[in-house]
């Protein structure tokens, strides 16, 4: 909880005089500021609000600040039951909704801090993809240059096997030919041959014929 005691109503409304002597609008955050610098301590939100409203009320800066200090003990006694009472019902009235805001500026902030969490790993996971992303791309493009390459070696393939076959074509083609001409060649031969065969088979025959005559002749001597 926050100390207060340790300082006087006239010690926060003299800072908020100070205050506004110095051209400020007195604020709770300007008196929790000046008060936690001066006197190392702080007090709630409602607690210096009804401060405030009691401080303008007195006519702010423009205050009577002079008198008897009985008058100022008759005026203290006077208000001090209202002012406690004040004091409560501020608290009654603004205490659970400084609780309830604070409760929820705790839920902000883990929000906060687990969308800041998730923002990093978010971060995180987008550089990794980024760093895989180029490195897809480098095997992309490497993938690509190969595919190149082999396009053309296919290419110079395909020609190199189309003059292959031509030349296969060609050879079919000159043995083709030459087998006609050799078969030409070799069916003269063989009439050739027969005719010899057939001449040869005649003059066995005449040989064969002239020795039976003349063995007829000399039978018949």
């Amino acid at each position: 909880m926050p100390r207060v005691l340790s300082i006087s109503e006239e010690n926060w409304f003299a800072m908020a005089d100070e205050l506004a002597a110095s051209g400020k609008e007195p604020t709770f955050r300007g008196l929790t500021a000046l008060a936690k610098s001066r006197f190392g301590v702080s007090a709630s939100f409602s607690t210096i609000q009804t401060l405030l409203d009691s401080w303008r009320r007195m006519g702010g800066g423009k205050r009577p600040t002079s008198g008897s200090a009985s008058f100022a003990a008759l005026i203290q006694k006077t208000a001090e039951p209202l002012y406690e009472q004040m004091l409560r019902d501020a608290a009654d009235k603004f205490e659970p909704i400084l609780i309830e805001t604070e409760a929820r500026a705790s839920e902000s902030d883990a929000r906060a801090e687990s969308a800041a969490a998730q923002l990093a790993a978010t971060e995180k996971d987008r550089e990794t993809l980024a760093i895989e992303n180029t490195s897809l791309r480098a095997e992309v493009s490497r993938l690509q240059k190969s595919e190149a390459i082999l396009s053309q070696r296919m290419d110079e393939a395909r020609r190199e096997s189309e003059h292959w076959q031509q030349a296969l074509n060609a050879a079919e083609k000159r043995w083709a030919e030459g087998r006609e001409d050799y078969l030409a060649r070799l069916r003269a031969v063989e009439a050739h041959n027969a005719l010899l065969l057939q001449a040869r088979h005649d003059d066995i025959n005449r040989y064969d014929n002239i020795i039976t005559s003349i063995q007829k002749l000399r039978e018949a001597t």
